[in-house]
């Protein structure tokens, strides 16, 4: 039997970083929510999963109700069922753009994902989940070498 306390989630599909789960409630229902955090380490995306509303007596027994933590197991297991396959993006362009005395100021890197199709650009490294599909990121597939170009 799998403990629904310390099911461990992924990070966010688009940013790659913490998340968690946290017990809400309007008054009446409670819910549990996947919610990203507010350290820098920690998603700042406006992304979200809720599970069902339920009734709870007493808030402060969330971890030890069987029911309500039967929920927290199945959206936590629905929230990793998200990352189904594993791509290998493409670099299918290297843009750079100078700064006014004509020095390389950044160069950004266009991806484009071979799941969904979808294109996608870094600056500073790579991102472990793709930003468009949300699946895991394996490794970059036929990089074009800007530094020969």
């Amino acid at each position: 039997m799998t403990d629904n306390r310390t099911t461990e989630l992924l990070p966010c599909p688009i940013c790659g970083k913490k998340v968690y789960i946290g017990l809400y409630d309007d008054g009446r229902d409670y819910w549990w929510m996947v919610h990203g955090g507010m350290h820098y380490d920690e998603c700042h995306c406006r992304l979200f999963m809720e599970s069902c509303k339920f009734e709870l007596e007493d808030e402060t027994r969330a971890d030890y109700d069987e029911h309500a933590m039967g929920i927290r197991g199945g959206l936590a297991r629905r929230w990793n069922q998200r990352h189904v396959e594993t791509c290998e993006p493409v670099e299918t362009e290297v843009i750079t753009y100078y700064d006014k005395y004509g020095h390389d100021a950044v160069k950004v890197h266009i991806m484009e994902c071979n799941c969904c199709g979808g294109d996608y650009e870094h600056v500073n490294g790579n991102y472990e989940y793709c930003p468009r599909c949300g699946n895991a990121v394996r490794r970059w597939a036929n990089a074009v070498n800007a530094s020969t170009t």
